[in-house]
């Protein structure tokens, strides 16, 4: 809603002047309930029917910093459940049934955010060499992973093969 809009949204629910509402909204921080609170506590409008009931014991709406900071508390304990989730999964690689190295699922995903091409581009090749990956620490969904990064790794053994054979 533009401001011109809440203006009139004031001014049509109290009666009062374009000013008055005006004044009445940039003195609330363009909140509009607070604003029509502040107009009907002075009494503002010059009809009856167009006066809005507002009770005597309202009060204008506002944040309570106990709430921002409970809210800013739950994200936070949310981010390091996250990322404990994430520590815990791995994702290992192997090379002649030889576990070459491991990353974690933390720092695949930033890896993939930052600079998204060199991962992918280091799985792939990975892939043509010979090695193998697998991801540790999902249980089933670990499983389910293994089993499609084993398809592709043979589909590139046989791709490979193919090339080779070609070129004899």
């Amino acid at each position: 809603m533009t401001r011109l809009e809440m203006v009139e949204k004031v001014k049509e629910k109290t009666g009062v002047t374009y000013d008055e509402a005006h004044e009445a909204l940039s003195r609330s921080g363009w909140d509009i309930y607070d604003a029509l609170i502040e107009v009907g506590r002075k009494g503002g409008g010059s009809t009856a029917e167009q006066k809005v009931c507002i009770p005597e014991n309202a009060a204008p709406r506002r944040v309570k910093p106990s709430s921002v900071i409970n809210a800013i508390k739950k994200g936070v304990k949310w981010l390091c459940w996250l990322f404990s989730k994430g520590e815990q999964i791995r994702l290992e690689i192997t090379r002649d049934d030889e576990e070459i190295g491991s990353l974690s699922l933390t720092v695949l995903i930033l890896l993939l955010m930052l600079k998204w091409w060199i991962p992918v581009c280091l799985i792939v090749l990975g892939i043509f060499t010979g090695f193998r990956y697998r991801v540790s620490g999902l249980g089933a969904a670990g499983k389910f992973i293994e089993k499609y990064s084993d398809k592709a790794s043979e589909k590139a053994e046989e791709l490979k093969s193919s090339v080779k054979g070609e070129n004899e």
